[in-house]
């Protein structure tokens, strides 16, 4: 709520200075030339009928008023980016997984073997009469 308060206030000098550019402004009228798409202040051909167009013409200080509201959108826009930007790097904070646990490394030294097991034995003998493993070939 405070925040709406301090930017209405520092709008409100920003639409003080607006508010007589507005009723400055002169409105003239030329006349122009159609050329094909195109608008000239001179005739197109000799036949070309020229037709009048009323405008209104800035005055400094409308252009100064409006220079000074690009000038204020652009801060908005910088400061309302450096918020979003803020806003995002602690939404990725509080959202990081945490810290995986750290791999265990090689053991210090090899254990020693249990006398208790018994390892398997060599290639059993074969029958009589068995043929040959070189036979089958």
């Amino acid at each position: 709520m405070r925040r709406r308060g301090v930017l209405r206030l520092s709008l409100l000098p920003l639409a003080a200075l607006a508010a007589p550019a507005l009723a400055q402004t002169r409105r003239e009228q030329r006349t122009l030339y159609r050329c094909g798409n195109t608008l000239s202040d001179r005739p197109c051909g000799p036949e070309a009928a020229g037709s009048d167009v009323a405008y209104d013409e800035p005055s400094d200080a409308d252009r100064r008023a409006a220079r000074a509201r690009a000038r204020a959108e652009q801060q908005r826009g910088a400061q309302q980016a450096r918020e979003r930007e803020a806003a995002e790097r602690a939404a990725l904070r509080a959202n990081r997984p945490p810290p995986a646990p750290p791999a265990p490394g090689p053991a210090a030294s090899r254990p020693a073997p249990d006398p208790r097991v018994r390892h398997a034995r060599g290639p059993k003998p074969r029958a009589a009469g068995a043929p040959s493993p070189a036979a089958s070939r």
